[in-house]
C-alpha cells in the first residue's frame, strides 16, 4: 500500500460495465492505496459503444480497438504535452 501511495504520476482506470471482476465496487478498492495521484476514471458500456461484450481483457481483442483505443491515446498525448509545458 505504500507504494501504491507513493505514486504521484497521472492514471487512467478504465472500468466495463460487463467486467464481473473490475466493477466499480473493486475499482474503487483497487485505487484507494493511490492517494497521492490524480485518477481518472472511465466506464465504458459496451452496448453504447456497439460491442457484444467488453468483459475483464476484452479492451486488449482487435475487434474493442477502434471504439476504446483512440480515448486511451488521447489521454496518453494530452499527458505528454502538459509534461512538455513544465
Amino acid at each position: 500500500m505504500r507504494r501504491a501511495a507513493a505514486v504521484r504520476m497521472p492514471l487512467l482506470a478504465l472500468g466495463f460495465d460487463d467486467d464481473p471482476w473490475a466493477n466499480p465496487h473493486a475499482m474503487d478498492i483497487l485505487l484507494e492505496p493511490v492517494s497521492g495521484a490524480p485518477v481518472e476514471r472511465r466506464q465504458f458500456d459496451p452496448r453504447g459503444l456497439g460491442l457484444g461484450g467488453i468483459g475483464h481483457m476484452g479492451f486488449f481483442r482487435k475487434r474493442c480497438g477502434p471504439a476504446l483505443w483512440p480515448a486511451v491515446g488521447e489521454w496518453l498525448l494530452a499527458r505528454a504535452a502538459e509534461r512538455e509545458r513544465v
